[in-house]
C-alpha cells in the first residue's frame, strides 16, 4: 500500500569468486584514497568476472576495465592494478563490448596464470564512480571469502 515511500536500490553483487577487502587495502593509491570513487576490492578465485547487477555496460578495448551503469549510477570493475599496459592479453570478452545485460551474465574471462606472471597484483577494485544526489552507498562486505551472486554493496536511491 505505501510501496511509493520505499526507496529503490541498486544492489551489487560479487561479480567473481574471491576474498573481500576494504578498498584502502588496495595497492594503487587513487583506488586507496577513495579518488576514483568509494568500494571495495576483490582478489579473484575463479576466472569469469560476472556482470554484478541488470544495467548496461561499456568494456575498455584494453579489457582490463568495465564501466557499467543502472538507475544513475556508474560503477568500475578494474581487474588488477597496471593491466592497461597488457593491451588485451590475458582476457578475453564473453559478450559485446557494449551492451545491456542482467545480473550474473558472464562478461570476461581473464588468464588468471599469464595475468599474475604480469602484473603484481590480481586485486580488483569494484567501485561506485558516479550516483546520483541524496543516494546513499552502503558496504555490505570488506572482508572474507564470496561468491559469485553474493550481495557486496547497495545504493539506496
Amino acid at each position: 500500500m505505501f510501496d511509493i515511500f520505499k526507496k529503490k536500490q541498486l544492489e551489487f553483487l560479487s561479480p567473481i569468486d574471491g576474498e573481500v577487502f576494504p578498498l584502502a587495502e588496495t595497492p594503487d593509491i587513487a583506488f586507496a584514497q577513495g579518488i576514483m570513487g568509494d568500494g571495495i576490492c576483490i582478489l579473484p578465485q575463479n576466472n569469469i568476472i560476472c556482470m554484478p547487477f541488470d544495467g548496461t555496460i561499456d568494456i575498455f578495448h584494453t579489457l582490463h576495465a568495465i564501466m557499467l551503469m543502472s538507475q544513475g549510477v556508474e560503477a568500475l570493475i578494474h581487474v588488477g592494478m597496471n593491466t592497461v599496459e597488457l593491451k588485451g592479453q590475458g582476457f578475453k570478452a564473453l559478450v559485446s563490448l557494449q551492451g545491456e545485460y542482467k545480473a550474473g551474465t558472464p562478461l570476461l574471462e581473464l588468464d588468471i596464470n599469464f595475468l599474475k606472471s604480469k602484473t603484481s597484483t590480481l586485486m580488483t577494485p569494484l567501485i561506485i564512480v558516479e550516483k546520483p544526489n541524496k543516494s546513499k552507498l552502503e558496504i555490505i562486505r570488506d572482508s572474507g571469502n564470496v561468491h559469485t551472486g553474493e550481495l557486496l554493496m547497495k545504493v539506496t536511491l
